[in-house]
């Protein structure tokens, strides 16, 4: 009974629908119509059958992925576009693609500025006119809407680039001193550009091998090697503007301070409840630049005027944080500031809940996302590609077909040697459903640490059901050796079958460990998928198939 229900609880998990229609999304460009419009992409570990599906496009059903392009095809630009998905109903407008020609010329425009006035404490309005480059405009075609689609999937079961199509690349530190700390960093760098990038399903990690060499692998299921590779070989551009003026970069930053000496919550201001209701918390954390950086930036703020604001003083104008020319982040410059050759500099920011703890975890956590920011634009390691995988979802399809085949028939050849072994069909039935249940339970698991389904992956679910068997037949030899020898009672037969299969299982199981956790790439994936599948089978499978033999026997 323990083993029935830890079989429905599995298929619950894995949550089979051969049914399933439609298009998934699977990530949203930023500023792109969709995106404006409020659709979103996943979340990383959102289970499959739970992401946002595409069901209707200006009211034409949307049943897969050549329905979704065959109605997008379609669009004109400032087209109203109505998408109706699993949790809402958007509204969109279609973008025209418009290139600007110069002309050659140039023309007086007239433009408004705000300026603030130290003498009155105000703002006020000015025109000026400024000689401009005149263009003509022609519109070339529709943007994009900005969704990146997949068919509807048929489970939760994660599948990985070798089924699904996708991307593996794995990078080695050219300096073959870099720390751990270095590792994380760069890895927190590259999610961070990905994630400004609106990609989703990617995995980034860290390996090694087991001669101690550390890897950064990098998995993207769904998008082309070119989508990739621009993110993995650009150089993360970092530049803080002040009045659209760039002041320093990410080579003048020569260090960020990521520790509790010279970052965390302002000791000065902490925490405080403002008239909302809201917990604001202040954070802060200083940042060395060159000594040319610190010049341009004393020469951009001393064009600025000081204002007040909450009590405190700030200059008029903000700085502006962009990461490869996206702005991720804009901040008030302290009034101290002005014309100031600061080396040394504190950036600061708020984080804000509904109570003083999810303020400062707020707060910490915006602290930590700036400062991966600022580090981007200088990695602290310089990467090389050592492998690359590209694999297009029309090859991943012909993996999946033959490996339901041969899978199939490796099934069916197992039953045939069996029986023909034992010449009792009653065995080869129960050995065979004991496999596919604990196969079933193995996937659930894997599907629950959001592993993916690879190459590597069915290697070990191959393996381990192999293993399966071959414990069945110890449990099946063990049953019938006391049909000859009566003095044998099942709970002796039982201990002498477990004594071999706990021998088996401790063995494969030391012997994965160590491709588990130095394995790069495909070897871990083989190694986790062992790990659990025989874990699957010692702990809930075997023994469910000693009781049924126990059944079988008695008879």
């Amino acid at each position: 009974m323990l083993f029935v229900f830890i079989l429905f609880c599995a298929l619950l998990v894995i949550h089979p629908n051969p049914w399933n229609k439609g298009v998934v999304i699977r990530s949203v460009r930023p500023d792109s119509a969709a995106y404006v419009a409020g659709i979103r992409g996943p979340t990383a570990n959102q289970q499959p059958m739970s992401r946002e599906k595409i069901i209707l496009i200006n009211n034409i059903p949307i049943r897969n992925v050549n329905d979704y392009y065959d109605v997008v095809k379609q669009f004109t630009y400032n087209q109203t576009v109505i998408i109706k998905t699993t949790k809402a109903t958007y509204k969109l407008f279609t973008k025209p693609i418009i290139e600007r020609i110069p002309l050659g010329e140039k023309e007086n425009q007239t433009i408004l500025e705000q300026v603030f006035d130290n003498e009155t404490n105000t703002t006020k309005n000015i025109t000026r006119i400024v000689e401009v480059e005149k263009f003509r405009e022609e519109i070339k075609g529709v943007e994009d809407i900005g969704l990146k689609v997949y068919n509807a999937p048929k489970s939760n079961i994660r599948f990985g680039i070798d089924i699904e199509g996708g991307i593996r690349i794995i990078l080695k530190a050219v300096d073959k001193n870099a720390t751990p700390e270095d590792f994380q960093i760069t890895i927190d760098n590259l999610k961070q550009r990905i994630n400004v990038y609106g990609l989703s399903d990617i995995t980034i990690r860290e390996a090694s091998d087991l001669s101690a060499n550390s890897y950064i692998i990098v998995e993207v299921a769904g998008v082309s090697e070119e989508d990739v590779l621009a993110l993995i070989k650009s150089q993360g551009k970092f530049e803080a503007k002040i009045n659209n003026e760039t002041v320093f970069m990410g080579s003048d930053i020569k260090y960020v301070c990521m520790s509790a000496e010279c970052s965390g919550i302002d000791p000065m201001q902490g925490c405080f409840k403002a008239s909302d209701g809201q917990y604001y918390c202040k954070f802060r954390f200083s940042v060395s630049l060159s000594q040319e950086a610190a010049e341009r930036q004393a020469q951009a703020t001393s064009k600025l005027d000081v204002v007040s604001e909450g009590g405190e003083d700030y200059l008029s104008q903000n700085i502006d944080f962009y990461l490869d020319d996206k702005l991720v982040d804009s901040l008030r410059i302290s009034a101290d500031l002005k014309g100031k050759k600061a080396t040394e500099i504190m950036i600061t920011g708020y984080g804000s809940g509904i109570n003083n703890e999810d303020a400062i975890n707020e707060a910490i956590k915006n602290m930590k996302r700036l400062q991966t920011i600022i580090q981007t634009g200088s990695l602290p390691l310089k990467l090389e590609i050592v492998n690359q995988d590209n694999i297009t979802p029309s090859l991943g399809q012909k993996f999946t077909k033959n490996i339901v085949l041969m899978a199939v028939f490796a099934i069916l050849t197992v039953a045939l040697i069996i029986y023909l072994f034992y010449r009792r069909i009653k065995f080869v039935i129960p050995i065979m459903l004991t496999s596919i249940s604990e196969l079933i339970i193995t996937i659930s698991v894997l599907s629950l640490l959001n592993w993916n389904i690879d190459l590597a992956a069915i290697a070990g679910l191959i393996a381990s059901i192999g293993s399966g068997v071959d414990h069945q037949i110890i449990i099946t030899d063990e049953a019938l050796k006391g049909e000859s020898r009566k003095a044998y009672s099942w709970a002796q037969k039982i201990k002498n079958a477990f004594s071999i299969i706990t021998g088996s299982y401790l063995t494969t199981l030391f012997a994965m460990i160590p491709l588990m956790l130095a394995g790069a790439g495909l070897l871990r994936g083989f190694a986790i998928t062992i790990i659990v599948g025989i874990t699957v089978g010692v702990f809930i499978t075997r023994p469910t198939y000693a009781k049924i033999v126990e059944i079988l026997t008695s008879k």
